[in-house]
């Protein structure tokens, strides 16, 4: 009786962990008000893609990656692009990922950390700061 006890107890404690990592799946609005991300769960990992840029439309839908420090990809779509990749949960924070930042056409060692509707993203070069930003849920 006292093992059924533990395991569903072990059960419900795991659900409420999935739960509170799951509160990061959604849309964000990026600190400039000028593009806007879905962030949602894939194989176990939150990933995340570029799904609206702002300005005209039917401009935007032909923006490429120009800035790209490959030049194979800089034909690529903008719209679409994942620009978070391979983060996992630890309750508030989310580790382990990179974040790829078309301004600059880099990508970086990522954590974020989600705070109610605000998520904080935290940009490295190795083990050096290379930039943070607060990205808002659209509600």
């Amino acid at each position: 009786m006292k093992k059924q006890l533990m395991i569903v107890a072990f059960c419900l404690l795991s659900i409420q962990a999935s739960a509170q990592c799951n509160k990061i799946i959604g849309k964000w609005l990026n600190k400039d008000d000028k593009g806007q991300i879905q962030i949602y769960l894939q194989n176990s990992e939150y990933n995340g893609k570029l799904i609206w840029i702002k300005g005209d439309k039917e401009k935007n839908q032909l923006l490429t990656d120009q800035r790209n420090i490959r030049p194979k990809l800089r034909k690529r779509l903008l719209l679409g692009l994942n620009i978070l990749k391979g983060f996992n949960c630890g309750g508030s924070n989310y580790s382990g990922g990179t974040i790829y930042d078309p301004r600059r056409g880099k990508s970086f060692n990522c954590t974020l950390t989600l705070s109610g509707d605000k998520l904080k993203i935290n940009a490295y070069m190795g083990m050096f700061l290379a930039g943070t930003e607060t990205w808002t849920r659209v509600k």
